[in-house]
């Protein structure tokens, strides 16, 4: 089996960077200019060891710095062999070349923030099924003037972004990730320190990365998912 890792469009950079690690990677050619980093493996599920997850975000992460840009598969993506990698890939090579190009030189970042107070539960109704979406979460939201401040938070943040996604957590708050550029990283932290200061009404805040653009590069769309702007009742906060 092969262990998908990521596609480039760098070949001899991804060959080159590979040619220096330890283990054992795999780079498929895809056509003439994009390539896909495997690492073969002998199970049929991939271990789910933390150090077996810490070397592939490793492996991603260096070819990210290498290259300029990639498209992360998930870990545990698995395929037949080399040539079943080319047979799912090649016919998608144009949007993998768009993609990579629309990641290039950006990262992501991913934020954890609370309600500074116990969130309020949407209003009751008779409608008696469980409406888990994301527009029923932002009624929620709004029924308690609290939780204003984590719209206020995520849209302020998504500003400074190429592009954000955001969805509630099990606690009330909220978990989102945001595309940035590179060089735009320090800036967005600080905006979010000044957000955050300025909030009296946000609860513990956490942001780590910069990450590989899993979620972005999940999308398989070369163009932002969410905008600034308030979206008329999108499902995404």
């Amino acid at each position: 089996m092969i262990h998908l890792a990521c596609v480039v469009d760098d070949v001899e950079q991804a060959q080159e960077a590979c040619a220096h690690r330890l283990s054992q990677e795999v780079v498929v050619t895809v056509g003439d200019e994009l390539a896909c980093v495997c690492r073969q493996c002998d199970e049929p599920v991939p271990s789910t060891e933390p150090t077996a997850l810490l070397d592939h975000d490793e492996l991603v992460r260096g070819l990210m710095a290498t290259c300029s840009s990639v498209v992360p598969f998930r870990y545990g993506t698995l395929v037949e062999d080399p040539d079943a990698v080319r047979a799912e890939l090649a016919p998608r090579a144009g949007e993998f070349r768009e993609l990579l190009e629309w990641l290039r030189g950006r990262v992501e970042l991913a934020l954890r923030a609370a309600p500074a107070a116990p969130a309020v539960p949407p209003p009751a109704t008779d409608d008696r099924r469980d409406d888990r979406s994301g527009a029923s979460y932002l009624r929620s939201l709004r029924a308690g003037g609290e939780q204003d401040a984590l719209i206020r938070l995520h849209r302020t943040l998504a500003a400074c972004a190429v592009a954000a996604v955001a969805e509630p957590d099990d606690q009330g708050g909220i978990k989102a990730s945001y595309l940035v550029d590179g060089q735009e990283v320090d800036h967005f932290c600080r905006q979010l320190d000044r957000t955050v200061t300025d909030a009296a009404r946000v609860g513990p805040v956490s942001l780590t990365g910069p990450w590989a653009p899993y979620t972005f590069a999940a999308t398989f769309a070369a163009r932002p998912l969410v905008a600034a702007e308030d979206q008329g009742g999108d499902d995404r906060a």
